[in-house]
Order: structure tokens, then sequence, then C-alpha cells
């Protein structure tokens, strides 16, 4: 899976731009990936939790969770995603770090399911971004975050049926 991770990160999410801000950390020590054999949504949270504070010790300003054992639909990975960020609340640290969800069945509440717009955010396996406070800061800077999401979707929408296999093989 470490390797699958890694070619979609560089292959799909930098070499297609998806994301303005991977390209600075993809590969870098900056951007350390923590693979968990979690099964479980209480196994999952003691991952996070200890991601957590390893962030926090060694002040990292972000971290990719990967896991790739847990086979949780989207619906319920959604909702375990949301449920880490009220914890990072509740710990009095959501005001310096961010969990963001991806997943391969990926679904965005507010676009038609055939629409492309879930695509960039469609991973191989289920997987939680934890930004810390820089780059939030960014993310909330950029007053063109619809803009990137939708010229994210137009350019995979243009993208062949074999390019799209290419980048994303789990959706066929």
């Amino acid at each position: 899976m470490n390797h699958t991770i890694d070619h979609w990160l560089k292959h799909t999410i930098v070499g297609l731009n998806l994301c303005p801000f991977a390209k600075e950390i993809v590969g870098t020590d900056q951007f350390p990936h923590f693979f968990s054999p979690a099964q479980t949504e209480f196994e999952a949270q003691d991952k996070f939790l200890e991601v957590i504070q390893e962030m926090v010790e060694s002040s990292l300003s972000s971290a990719l969770i990967v896991f790739e054992d847990w086979e949780v639909d989207f619906e319920n990975f959604n909702e375990f995603n949301q449920a880490m960020n009220e914890l990072l609340e509740d710990i009095e640290l959501s005001d310096h770090m961010m969990a963001i969800g991806f997943h391969p069945q990926f679904q965005l509440a507010d676009a038609e399911a055939s629409s492309f717009a879930h695509w960039p955010n469609s991973s191989p396996a289920p997987l939680i971004h934890i930004l810390g406070h820089a780059e939030i800061e960014k993310v909330a800077s950029l007053v063109l975050g619809k803009e990137i999401s939708r010229v994210n979707e137009e350019r995979i929408k243009n993208m062949s049926e074999a390019q799209r296999k290419e980048h994303w093989p789990w959706k066929f």
C-alpha cells in the first residue's frame, strides 16, 4: 500500500496539480505518512491521537494517516473524520490542526453522484490528512478555493477514460 499511496500522491495529486500546496511537501520530511492497521473506529481513533501527539512533540506541520486495512464505507468514514475534527476541538487543538478525509468512494455533499468534482479526494485507501496551523492559514487565505475545485473538476472531465483509469484505477 505504501507504494500505491506514494504513487497516487506524486503522480495524481502533484502530477495533475490537484492541490496547490502538495508539490512543496509531498516526498519530504515535512509530510510523514503513518500507516495504520486499524480495522475499527476505536483503533483508528487511537492512531489519530498518536499522530496528533507526534505532530505536537515534533512540531510537524502536516501528516498523513493511511488506514490500509480498514474496510469502512465512505459515509461512516466521513462521520469518523468529522468526529476527529470535533475531538481536536475538545482537546483545544482545532485552532492548530484540521483533519481532511480522503476515501476511494469520496462524495461531496453538494455535487451530483456522477460529477468529477469528487475525484480529487478519491484515494486508494481511507486516509486522513492532518493540516497544521501553517497549512490551515494557506488554505484559509485561498479566496479561490471554489475556483480550484472547478478547475480540478474540468481537468478530470477532459481526461480520457484511459487517463482517469491510470490515476484512479479503484474507481473502475
